[in-house]
């Protein structure tokens, strides 16, 4: 019988048949009992894979197991008691991690350092790298168990740490052997477990210059290059980048191996294979620039260009290989010149690299004999090979005889036209040409001046932004435009919907949209490479991140060699954000001034955070990690108590500044550092902050985060959402949130509460459950108290009894709401009660009065810092305007109004104003403007009620006035 574990879990006869077992705990038992090869007490395992039962029956979900188990293995190994099990080695079960660790520990033994392998051990190593096939249990979880699943984790990863110092081991001996072809294949093996950990990329690239590959060395370190681009968006280490640079001068010479290296291979210039593929995603929100890159290529029979242009990832690259793909499909003969940052001296490196796999075949030998021996003496600069047979040729001229440039590109040019040339226009792509050699942009320029002619399109890309060379590469299209065989393609970032379509086209869960578009910013390269990570059974609820193990790896090398007072440094800006400035950090780190400039000194010059230059003349410096997911794992690795304390000072720090934003700031951090008090008061006082700049959305936010910490008002801050949630029009939600500060509130309180409920209401049309809420504040009002509620509730009450046409009970109570009013003197209550007075005077036809009032709310209203009453009295005055012909002075009202409400935030008031326009404008004969300001309405009006749901009372369209 054979147990494996490595890779996904299986039992099987030693024939290799699969033996079923029939639960999952029964393999993990089988799993957790063969890795600790020791006993282990029945109640320690009942608690670790039943932790959400009791004793008894975790107890007997064991038994049950352990009999399934022991069914399955047939009793090989197993042995239980009353108090312990344990799975011991048997003759008849063979376990590939007994045999793992077996195989390793026959090398401890040997009297030599781990690392330096002596002939004893290369066996048992081969052994083990053999047996590892995958990750411990990969893929296997249990749900409902926390503590399993801990220690599968770091179970998984001490073991693959073995197998990692096991290919390194094999990989120092078999260098020391020269086998090269073996220690390459080990080297691979390594760096495939972590594609981010460059010193496995450095030991490929040398590990390819002695075995006399110095190309797939280069190409090594491009991959190396790629990878730390698209994952991290950071360069390589020092040692890669001089390692390269020694390739490429030809000056590697390993002090491990100097009698190997005595005549280095010498590299060719600038070789390259492609990087591997991306994941291949369809096209999405680039349809325009495909058509416009499809139809200049089909026009370039007699020469053509087609040049794009944009930020890294945006997918340029991507664009260039799909018209490679799409004129090899016609027949149609196609050569990619990467340009690499660098290898601007390699002249023509770009060229040689897209043309040597042509020139290899069996039509580019037959392109080069066609030319004229001139022609071809020219081509020899670049690509001896091809005078090969033509020894007795005399000498080629120097390139600075007269006409010597000029002849060596037309050779250049006849050459690529001949290699090019095919039933369908060729393609000559150029990538990353912002990295390109002088050379070959002088060889760019002159073609690009000749393209009427040439059987090929030319098809360029480059970073915007990037590089001095732009304007010329500009110049470069221009040229071509003004011929008409030119195209320039700017390639933007694409939209929330691109990336909605793009999920609609695989597995992915659709729900992912919004946060794989914060995410990625919908740069598509970045896009592909987060889809590339998910599993397509991810939960919808699941964080989008990159495999953060593979980023641990990588910084882990950058963060190694950090001294105490950067590393510091480091974790306190890790809890404050990407971006900080001195005085936060210094304030979180505990560190003198002094001390925390040297800190952020030191990371600054390991490229591990860029100051930033403050704002205007004497501003702060500020600083930020050069990369997010730096920042997410230096904060991942500083300890929970560590980052509490780093919270609770910045959150001190934050929150003894004056200005908009820190409280809300402070509250985070006072959350995060477990001070729950703290945070929910200052979440509170962010939301009164938010809510005086109508940011309706951030408001709502940070009340309901002080109320889930705990902050004692819940009856202002539940009638503050209440608010919000009214000037949204999601009045369901608005209603609840308004009950539940009812239900706690007494008095004034309860008063105001009643009158915002049956302010909802009447927004809703339902005229009487809000006269009911408005008597209902009137009642919990004692006496004559609080005259200018009391005049509120009485402007309100008299409205409804005005819409249930109770006309007489509506001017009653009218009258008693400006008495009130008068009493109290307040401006807002006055407010309201005169706009009540013009709306009631014009539906009498008291044209006169009903100007008089409106005017009078409107001038009182103005001194508001609530613009309701002012929005409320400037609607109501532009009907009364309307009514007596009076059209430009009722327009200029109306769009006051709907300024003051857009602001504001309430979006049923600005859908009744747009409609009250439109309906001015067909009036005064505007029907264009008419029909535009009703369009506006139709969209808000729909948008009012619960989101995502076309509203069902037919009410909420109706209103014009309140």
């Amino acid at each position: 019988m054979r147990l494996l574990l490595f890779g996904p879990p299986r039992l099987e006869t030693s024939a290799g048949q699969p033996v079923a077992v029939d639960t999952r705990k029964a393999v993990a038992l089988a799993a957790y009992l063969a890795a600790a090869e020791t006993p282990h007490s029945r109640d320690h395992l009942a608690t670790l894979f039943w932790p959400e039962s009791d004793g008894s029956r975790a107890k007997g979900a064991l038994r049950r197991t352990l009999s399934t188990l022991k069914q399955a293995l047939g009793g090989r190994g197993l042995e239980a008691d009353s108090e312990t099990i344990i799975l011991r080695p048997d003759d008849d079960l063979w376990v590939d991690l007994w045999a793992f660790r077996a195989a390793l520990a026959a090398c401890a033994g040997h009297g030599h350092p781990q690392d330096q392998p002596c002939p004893l051990c290369v066996e048992p190593l081969r052994q083990a790298v053999t047996l590892y096939t995958g990750d411990f249990l990969a893929g296997f979880s249990l749900k409902d168990s926390a503590e399993f699943d801990d220690w599968h984790y770091f179970q998984a990863e001490s073991l693959r740490r073995a197998f990692v110092s096991a290919l390194d081991r094999l990989v120092t001996w078999e260098s020391s052997q020269q086998r090269w072809d073996a220690a390459i294949a080990h080297a691979r093996r390594r760096l495939a477990v972590d594609t981010l950990h460059e010193p496995a990329h450095r030991t490929l690239m040398r590990l390819y210059a002695l075995a006399g590959q110095p190309a797939a060395a280069l190409r090594q370190y491009r991959e190396c290059v790629r990878i730390l681009d698209a994952e991290l968006g950071v360069p390589p280490l020092d040692e890669t980048t001089a390692l390269y640079d020694a390739l490429l001068a030809n000056r590697f010479a390993p002090a491990d191996a100097p009698d190997v290296l005595s005549q280095p291979p010498s590299p060719p210039p600038s070789l390259s294979s492609s990087p591997p593929p991306d994941l291949r995603l369809p096209l999405v929100g680039r349809d325009k620039s495909w058509r416009t890159i499809q139809s200049t290529w089909r026009q370039a029979n007699r020469g053509g260009l087609v040049a794009l242009s944009g930020e890294a990832g945006a997918g340029k690259s991507r664009l260039l290989d799909e018209l490679q793909t799409c004129a090899r499909s016609q027949g149609a003969t196609t050569a990619l010149a990467r340009c690499f940052p660098g290898e601007e001296g390699l002249a023509f490196g770009p060229l040689l690299e897209a043309l040597q796999p042509l020139l290899g075949t069996k039509q580019g030998r037959e392109a080069v004999a066609a030319l004229p021996v001139w022609q071809r003496k020219e081509v020899a600069r670049l690509f001896p090979t091809v005078l090969a047979d033509a020894s007795d040729l005399s000498p080629t001229p120097p390139l600075d005889s007269p006409g010597g440039q000029a002849r060596f590109f037309q050779a250049l040019a006849d050459l690529l036209a001949a290699l090019l040339r095919g039933p369908a226009p060729g393609v000559l792509a150029f990538d990353d040409l912002h990295w390109a050699d002088s050379a070959t942009m002088e060889l760019l320029a002159w073609l690009v001046r000749r393209l009427q002619g040439l059987p090929f399109c030319l098809a360029l890309t480059w970073r915007s932004g990037e590089s001095d060379r732009e304007p010329l590469l500009h110049q470069l299209v221009q040229s071509a435009q003004r011929n008409g065989q030119g195209v320039l393609l700017t390639l933007e970032r694409l939209e929330l919907a691109d990336v909605a379509q793009l999920l609609q086209a695989g597995p992915w869960d659709e729900s992912l949209v919004p946060r794989l578009y914060a995410e990625t910013e919908g740069i598509p390269f970045l896009l592909a490479e987060q889809l590339a990570a998910l599993p397509e059974t991810l939960d919808a609820a699941q964080e989008v991140h990159l495999a953060p193990a593979s980023v641990r790896e990588l910084f882990a090398t950058r963060l190694e060699s950090l001294d105490g007072m950067a590393g510091q440094v480091l974790s306190a800006a890790a809890v404050i954000g990407r971006s900080f400035d001195l005085e936060t950090v210094q304030a979180a780190a505990g560190r003198s001034e002094e001390e925390t400039v040297q800190g952020l000194e030191t990371l600054v010059r390991r490229r591990l955070v860029v100051e930033q230059a403050g704002n205007g003349p004497g501003g702060q410096p500020r600083y930020d990690f050069s990369h997010e997911k730096l920042r997410e794992l230096v904060y991942a690795e500083t300890a929970l108590a560590r980052r509490r304390l780093l919270h609770r000072r910045v959150g001190e720090s934050l929150a003894r500044r004056r200005g908009l934003g820190f409280a809300g700031q402070a509250a985070f951090h006072f959350r995060w550092a477990g001070l729950e008090e703290e945070a929910a008061q200052l979440y509170a006082q962010a939301g009164d902050e938010a809510r005086q700049l109508y940011a309706n959305a951030q408001a709502l936010a940070h009340y309901r985060l002080a109320l889930a910490l705990g902050h004692p008002d819940t009856i202002r801050l539940r009638a503050a959402e209440g608010e919000l949630l009214t000037r949204q029009g999601n009045y369901g939600a608005a209603l609840l949130a308004l009950q539940q500060a009812a239900a706690g509130a007494e008095g004034r309180a309860l008063a105001q509460v009643e009158e915002q409920i049956a302010g909802v209401h009447q927004r809703l049309g339902e005229w009487k459950l809000a006269a009911v809420h408005g008597q209902a504040g009137l009642a919990a009002l004692a006496g004559n108290e609080h005259s200018e509620l009391r005049a509120r509730l009485l402007a309100g009450l008299s409205l409804s009894m005005h819409r249930l046409n109770d006309d007489d009970r509506s001017l009653a109570l009218a009258e008693e709401a400006a008495q009130a009013a008068e009493v109290a003197g307040d401006t807002q209550a006055q407010a309201e009660v005169w706009n009540l007075l013009g709306l009631l005077a014009r539906s009498r036809g008291d044209q006169e009065s009903a100007l008089r009032y409106l005017q009078k709310s409107l001038a009182a209203a103005a001194t508001l810092p609530d613009p309701g009453a002012e929005i409320a009295a400037r609607n109501n005055l532009a009907l009364a305007l309307a009514d007596q012909g009076d059209f430009a002075a009722a327009q200029a009202h109306l769009l006051s109004a709907r300024e003051r409400c857009a602001a504001w935030g309430d979006r049923h008031r600005e859908a009744a104003i747009q409609n009250n326009l439109a309906d001015l404008l067909h009036r005064a004969g505007d029907d264009e403007q008419a029909m535009a300001h009703l369009k506006q309405a139709v969209i808000l009006f729909a948008e009012i009620g619960e989101p995502g749901a076309l509203p069902t009372n037919p009410e909420i369209w109706k209103l014009a006035e309140w």
